[in-house]
C-alpha cells in the first residue's frame, strides 16, 4: 500500500493511502492539533463509509455507502446517535431521530427529499405520542396525539399545513372533552 501525505491550507494534514494502480484505500484528514477530522474507506476504489470527527476527536457523523451511493448517514452527540437518515439511489427515504437512550424520539418518511407521508414521535419509553400526515414537506391529512396510557388525547386534520376540519379533544378514559372546528388554521 502506498501512503502520500501532504499539508492543506490551514495547516490540515491529508493522509491518502492507495492500492497498487493509484486505486485509493483509505484517505484521512486532520485538524493542526492532530486530531482525526474525516476518514473515508474505499473498497476496489469505491467509496464506503467517511466518518466525521469534531476537533476534539469525537464522532459527529458516519456516511455509509452502497455501489458508490449514499446508503445511510448517522449523527452523533456525545458518542450517541442521534440522528439516521436512510437513503435510496441517492434519495433520502426515511429520517429517525434518538433519545439519548437510543429510543427513536421522531421517525418519518421521505419523497422526492421532502418529508412525505406517516410523521412519528415517540416518548422515552417508545411509546407513540403523536402523529401526522405529511406531503411534500407541508402537514396534509390526519393527525393524533395519545396520553402517556395510551389512550387518544386529540384528532384533528391539517390541509396546506393549517388546521382544517374537526378537532376533538378527549378526556383520559375517552369521554369527549371539546369539539372545534378549523378553517385554514382559523377556529370558526
Amino acid at each position: 500500500m502506498n501512503r502520500k501525505i501532504g499539508l492543506l491550507l490551514g495547516g490540515l494534514c491529508l493522509l491518502m493511502m492507495t492500492l497498487p494502480g493509484g486505486v485509493p484505500a483509505a484517505s484521512k484528514g486532520y485538524y493542526a492539533n492532530g486530531n482525526l477530522k474525516w476518514e473515508y474507506s474505499y473498497n476496489d476504489g469505491v467509496l464506503t463509509e467517511a466518518r466525521f470527527y469534531n476537533e476534539d476527536g469525537q464522532l459527529k457523523s458516519v456516511n455509509a455507502y452502497q455501489a458508490g451511493k449514499l446508503a445511510e448517514a448517522r449523527g452523533y452527540e456525545g458518542g450517541k446517535l442521534k440522528w439516521q437518515t436512510l437513503y435510496s439511489a441517492g434519495k433520502m427515504t426515511t429520517g429517525r431521530e434518538y433519545y439519548d437512550s437510543g429510543e427513536i424520539e421522531k421517525e418519518y418518511s421521505y419523497r422526492n427529499d421532502k418529508v412525505n407521508g406517516s410523521y412519528k414521535k415517540f416518548d422515552e419509553h417508545g411509546q407513540l405520542r403523536e402523529e401526522f400526515t405529511y406531503r411534500d414537506g407541508i402537514l396534509e391529512g390526519p393527525g393524533k396525539t395519545w396520553y402517556e396510557s395510551g389512550e387518544l388525547k386529540s384528532e384533528f386534520s391539517y390541509h396546506n399545513g393549517e388546521l382544517d376540519g374537526p378537532f376533538r379533544q378527549y378526556f383520559p378514559g375517552g369521554k369527549l372533552q371539546g369539539e372545534y372546528l378549523y378553517k385554514g388554521g382559523i377556529l370558526q
